[in-house]
């Protein structure tokens, strides 16, 4: 019962990459503080289920950590910044050694960050440009206004359909 429970429960991995700066080998006792300063800093992070033991390369000029995110209610996305900021402080401490991180909640963060941030710059380019042209095509600020503002209607109204035939069952993304 205790081993399916574990395993219904959804995690999300990500990996914390260890290497010096100057990229020489790292040595085993090297590892040990890094370990030990991961586990204070990510693992008290909430959500983070576990930092796992670090995985040395063949030609030992880096280490891999898996560190597991609990992702329940699908919010494993939303924790990257909080475990990227421990990260960020573990290296603070650690002079000499750089952590990097990635994985799936890492990659869907990032995606997620640049395609807001491409939104809001087309949004704030698109309807300048489009007035523009309409002034040009109807010669008048009043006529140019009526296709835009009709235009937002509509847009207003598609996302409040949308939002009430959400209550009466599931939507797909």
């Amino acid at each position: 019962a205790q081993i399916a429970a574990a395993f219904d429960r959804p995690y999300i991995d990500e990996q914390i990459l260890i290497r010096h700066a100057d990229r020489r080998p790292i040595l085993q006792a090297q590892l040990a503080p890094v370990m030990t300063q991961l586990r204070r800093t990510v693992g008290a992070v909430p959500g983070v289920e576990r930092v796992g033991n670090s995985t040395l390369s063949a030609d030992r000029i880096t280490a891999l950590v898996q560190v597991r995110l609990d992702d329940a209610d699908g919010a494993a996305a939303s924790m990257v910044g909080s475990v990227r900021a421990a990260v960020a402080r573990a290296q603070d401490s650690l002079a000499g050694m750089r952590l990097d991180q990635t994985g799936e909640a890492s990659i869907i963060a990032g995606m997620n960050d640049t395609v807001g941030k491409d939104f809001a710059r087309a949004e704030r380019l698109s309807l300048p440009i489009t007035f523009a042209i309409l002034i040009v095509v109807f010669g008048a600020v009043v006529a140019a206004l009526l296709p835009l503002a009709l235009a937002l209607t509509a847009i207003a109204a598609a996302i409040g359909a949308a939002a009430v035939i959400s209550h009466l069952g599931p939507q797909s993304q």
